[in-house]
């Protein structure tokens, strides 16, 4: 009985960790840091609306799923072929179309691009795939193989930055907010990483992975599924938690240019909370922070601790 006690506690962390490392996506690196900026002093405010609509909603997917037993049970009162027709959408928005192109484009943009001059983006993105293909080829091997390999490397990293960040802050925080409302705005951040789309595939690698170690339907199933989505729930609570406070630590430096009104000109608001109007094209272009630097060289600061030469891309 202790020896199944300690390997049912081992498996709720492996799949806990492989939980996490799934629903951590490129969408995640780049939303909650850059709602922190926007948001200045309310960044705690902006991320909580932000988790709810993220984790808060993937996790009720998850739990609605282990209650039924499969994603088609879930949808089926939605009728037959609506319930096919959504269950495609959120394959394809999580596959082929957005989420995975977005870790490709996302890991090349802040890592390869700005360290390693000349790199193709798409040999990049072969070379990037290639390796990802390698791991999950076997499919029973996903679960382990994240959960006790990338996700610990991963959780050191994030943590480091966010230790890093959190004792010797890059800025000031801003003590007003650089947009209208901060709590829908953290709404629409948390449901544009789309893990409350794929949650529904998500839970059934994860049920697949926690039969085939021996856990039939029943309490054993739900303590370890339910058991692994807390502890994934908690670990990204903390990480979407600093990287929003990182966010926030820059928001005094930058300022978010706001959808241009014309052809040229555009409205802002600075962090005194006075709106602006001006040309567009001076100050560095359209997409541009008030310091003339790229919002994606912003996220290079957050991450590696300094941005490019003004002047630079």
């Amino acid at each position: 009985m202790i020896g199944q006690r300690k390997n049912t506690a081992a498996d709720i962390v492996v799949v806990g960790f492989a939980l996490f490392s799934m629903f951590f996506g490129a969408g995640n690196v780049i939303f909650p840091p850059f709602l922190g900026m926007e948001a200045g002093s309310q960044w705690l405010a902006g991320f909580s609306t932000y988790f709810i609509a993220d984790i808060g909603l993937a996790m009720m997917g998850m739990f609605a799923l282990l209650r039924v037993g499969s994603s088609e049970k879930v949808l089926e009162r939605a009728g037959k072929v609506p319930a096919e027709i959504l269950m495609c959408a959120i394959i394809l928005c999580i596959g082929p179309m957005v989420a995975i192109p977005r870790t490709s484009a996302s890991t090349y943009e802040m890592a390869i691009a700005p360290n390693l001059s000349g790199v193709s983006p798409v040999v990049f993105s072969v070379v990037f795939f290639a390796v990802i293909l390698a791991l999950c080829i076997k499919e029973s091997a996903v679960v382990d193989i994240v959960g006790k390999v990338l996700t610990p490397l991963l959780l050191v990293g994030l943590f480091a930055i966010i230790i890093k960040g959190v004792i010797t802050p890059l800025g000031d925080i801003a003590p007003l907010a650089q947009i209208d409302n901060v709590a829908v705005t953290g709404i629409k951040s948390g449901y544009q990483t789309m893990d409350a789309l794929a949650a529904l595939p998500f839970g059934i690698i994860v049920l697949q992975s926690v039969t085939a170690k021996g856990y039939q339907r029943g309490q054993s199933q739900l303590r370890v599924v339910g058991g692994a989505a807390l502890l994934a729930g908690v670990l990204l609570l903390a990480v979407y938690m600093g990287l929003a406070y990182l966010g926030a630590t820059v928001s005094a430096q930058y300022t978010v240019l706001h959808r241009p009104r014309g052809p040229h000109h555009g409205h802002r608001r600075g962090v005194d909370g006075q709106d602006r109007h001006g040309d567009l094209r001076r100050g560095g272009g359209p997409g541009l922070c008030h310091h003339g630097h790229r919002p994606d060289q912003l996220r290079r600061r957050l991450f590696l601790g300094a941005v490019p030469r003004q002047g630079k891309l």
